[in-house]
């Protein structure tokens, strides 16, 4: 279902989260589910309450986390399972909604690379706001870190994303204008290319070729230093993403 992909894409971002901040993981995707019209969609077609929907999958995600946090394909594996179990239980109508909902996720397939990165980084930017963790120390970064940005999250060792380490990233938040960090970069980075999709700026010395499918496209681009720039939901913010070396 719709749903359970998203919540594969929201394991990618946090997997090598530790153990006790598996929480913040979860809470991120049951409020991503609340704001989403998906929630909605699924209530009326199931005939299940909304908050009944929103406890199965903190209680699946839970167990996931609790019982395969340490490996990846085990995760996603009962994501999808766990999940899909505990709403057809609930609904007699699940067969039925499951098929509209994965004719859903076919659209889905269809986005660009650069659309899938703004929802892998969208996720990883809430998610960061829901950890508010920092780790490492940010001297480590060689790249340049604009002037009273705040570190939200960094995971100095990578991320793993389809089974492969990414480099080390780390996300800030910025209270100045997205113009101002644009110029900046701009400046700082004269070598590195800059290019916009659907509102996120990124400067990297070669972007990867849009022609890639989904996966390659990430994993190539979560091997190369970059920097990406957006606006955050609260107005006046810059979210900051740094990939180094």
């Amino acid at each position: 279902m719709k749903m359970v992909s998203k919540i594969s894409l929201i394991m990618m971002v946090s997997f090598g989260v530790g153990a006790s901040q598996y929480g913040p993981v979860v809470d991120s995707f049951v409020n991503e589910l609340k704001t989403s019209g998906a929630l909605s969609q699924m209530s009326a077609c199931l005939d299940v309450p909304q908050n009944t929907i929103l406890k199965t999958y903190k209680q699946g995600m839970h167990h996931c986390f609790d019982n395969y946090a340490s490996d990846e394909k085990k995760l996603e594996q009962c994501f999808e399972q766990k999940i899909t179990q505990s709403l057809s239980k609930l609904s007699p109508k699940f067969e039925m909604c499951a098929t509209q909902f994965d004719e859903e996720d076919d659209s889905d397939e269809l986005q660009s690379p650069e659309d899938f990165q703004q929802n892998y980084e969208k996720l990883a930017n809430d998610l960061a706001n829901a950890l508010g963790q920092q780790s490492g120390d940010v001297s480590d970064i060689t790249l340049p870190i604009y002037q009273g940005a705040k570190i939200k999250i960094h995971y100095p060792e990578g991320m793993v994303l389809n089974n492969k380490k990414t480099l080390p990233v780390a996300t800030f938040m910025v209270n100045d204008t997205l113009e101002n960090v644009i110029s900046f970069y701009k400046k700082a980075l004269p070598k590195f290319q800059m290019t916009k999709d659907s509102g996120i700026y990124r400067f990297a010395k070669k972007l990867p070729d849009n022609k890639l499918g989904l996966w390659e496209y990430a994993e190539q681009f979560s091997q190369m230093p970059h920097i990406s720039v957006m606006e955050a939901v609260e107005q006046g913010s810059i979210v900051l993403e740094i990939s180094y070396r």
